[in-house]
Order: C-alpha cells, then structure tokens, then sequence
C-alpha cells in the first residue's frame, strides 16, 4: 500500500526577510517625507537591511510597484529637479477639506477653531513641500540680499498666513525670515533658505564662531556652522581665493 503523495505548493512561500526589510523602508519614507528620495535610494536602503541574509532587496521596479500597492493614492512617484522616481507623500485639498468638514458637526467652537487651523497648517506644509529645491546649488548673492527674492522665497499660502499676522508696514525682511525659518524646519535636508543661509555666513564673517553658528541654528534662526563653511569654500572657488560680503 503506497502512502499519500505529498505535492509541493505552486510558487515561492513569502520571504519573511524581504518583508521586514520592506516595511523598515516604509518606515523611514514615512518618518522621512520631507527628503526627496528615490527608487533607488530605498532599494539600496532595503539592501542594506538585508546584509548578512541570503534574501536581496526588491529591483527597482518592484520596490515601485510594492510602494504603490502599500500606501495607494497617498504617494506620488514622478521627475523632481532632473531626480527621477521621487517618492513624495500627497495630501490633496479635496481630502483636507473633506476631514475638515467630517469634524465639524460634534465640535464645539473652540474645537472648531482648531481644526481650521490645523487644516491650514495641512495647506500650508503642502505647499512647502512643492516649493522646487536643488543641492547641485547654492543661493545667489542676489537671491540672499533682495528681500524680494526672499518674499518669494514663500509658497504664497504661507506669505499670506503671516502677512495677515504681522500687520505692519515694512516689514519684508522679518515676514520673509520667519517664514524661511518654518520652511527650514519643515524640510531641513532639502532646503537650503536664503536668508537662513545668508544670516549664517554674515556671523560666520564677523565673530567666527562655530558655537554662535550653531546656538543661532538651534534656535531655527540660521544655517548651522557645517553648511555655512560649505557654502564659503564654494564661494571662495567660484570667486577665485576674495569671498564677498553679504550685506542685508
């Protein structure tokens, strides 16, 4: 009597590996989404993760289809500054709109006051996180000095939050500061502001002072004392060994 035939299941049994591996990628673009930040950059990420195993990481155009599968319509994956295949985090005005307004009929005004802002503030990160960046350049002297350009420098939501709040006649330079200072922490591995930069450069130039520098930066007031000599060295190339000063 010939025992039961055992038949081996079709296809590959889950890795376990590759996905945990996988999910600490989509930890860190989800407690990362202020970096532009590739396929590439989270297949070598998962490659990392997976050293010392004998699992290998997603090829590019898996790890692709994965993301979008995991997170759905809340990423867009698309060309940024010459970058292909940045993974950005969305959140779309009709969803924003439709939280708020799903919130609104139990709340108490008080409640109610919060949730409008807090919608705002959803806007606004939005449009601060659009705002066009590079690290193949730095600023233009031009860009640093003219308050302006600095002005401009402001997704136009959040300009006009704070010129609504500052109700003051010529007061260009500190609107433009202080919204430079909110963009700076919100995305500080990609931005490089201004006036955040040009205010590090000018107390680099006159104290030379790391501890200043980097006191001032804590206080999300400049650039900390690390890209300021950055900065200076490429200065000091593109203009010969004569580094210009930066006037306000």
């Amino acid at each position: 009597m010939h025992g039961k035939s055992h038949k081996k299941r079709s296809g590959r049994p889950q890795d376990q590996q590759k996905l945990e591996a996988f999910l600490k990628v989509v930890t860190f673009l989800e407690e990362n989404d202020d970096e532009q930040t590739t396929i590439t950059d989270l297949t070598d990420m998962m490659n990392q993760h997976l050293e010392n195993t004998d699992s290998t990481a997603y090829t590019p155009s898996h790890m692709k289809s994965r993301l979008l599968e995991h997170f759905g319509d809340r990423i867009l994956i698309t060309e940024i500054n010459g970058k292909s295949n940045v993974v950005t985090f969305r959140t779309t005005a009709q969803a924003v709109l439709h939280e708020f307004h799903s919130q609104q009929k139990s709340n108490t005004p008080e409640q109610e006051k919060m949730s409008i802002i807090e919608a705002a503030a959803k806007f606004i990160r939005e449009d601060i996180k659009s705002v066009p960046s590079s690290n193949s350049h730095y600023p233009s002297f031009r860009e640093i000095e003219s308050e302006e350009e600095n002005l401009n420098f402001l997704p136009k939501s959040l300009r006009f939050l704070l010129q609504e709040i500052i109700k003051r006649k010529n007061v260009g330079v500190q609107t433009a500061s202080i919204g430079q200072a909110i963009m700076q922490v919100t995305r500080p591995r990609v931005l490089v502001a201004p006036l955040q930069l040009g205010v590090g450069v000018q107390v680099h130039h006159h104290f030379a002072s790391r501890f200043l520098n980097d006191s001032l930066h804590v206080h999300g007031s400049c650039s900390p004392y690390a890209e300021v000599k950055k900065f200076e060295q490429n200065a000091a190339v593109h203009h010969g060994t004569r580094f210009p000063g930066v006037k306000f």
